[in-house]
């Protein structure tokens, strides 16, 4: 899995695509391509619902502002635990921050949009 990150206005989710392949594309002297800059790479489903299981997309939607994991729990009803388990494979694929003030966890997207190429 390779994500490339910084702030995203879209976030290209490749599933059953070859990285190889999208490198060679870009160093094809005789195209010009126009390749999206933030991609992560998937092998399968299973690995894209490792990532993007329902509660996280859920938990996703809701970080439109930075929100407090026991804020998220207490809406929510979910365990701050679970929330935090959640949150950190979501950062660790570059689809959220953390950031801690105090003893609070805030967490907010790096998304605005996701695609997912089936291609």
């Amino acid at each position: 899995m390779l994500c490339l990150c910084g702030v995203m206005e879209k976030l290209i989710i490749k599933l059953y695509s070859n990285l190889d392949n999208d490198i060679r594309k870009v160093f094809d002297p005789g195209k010009v391509l126009d390749l999206p800059k933030k991609v992560l790479y998937v092998d399968n489903a299973e690995q894209l619902n490792s990532i993007l299981s329902s509660k996280r997309l859920s938990l996703l939607i809701d970080l439109k502002k930075p929100v407090s994991v026991s804020s998220i729990s207490k809406k929510t009803g979910r365990k701050q635990e679970a929330i935090s388990r959640d949150a950190t494979i979501l950062e660790q694929a570059g689809l959220i921050t953390k950031t801690k003030k105090g003893r609070q966890t805030f967490l907010k997207t790096r998304v605005k949009k996701i695609e997912i190429d089936l291609s």
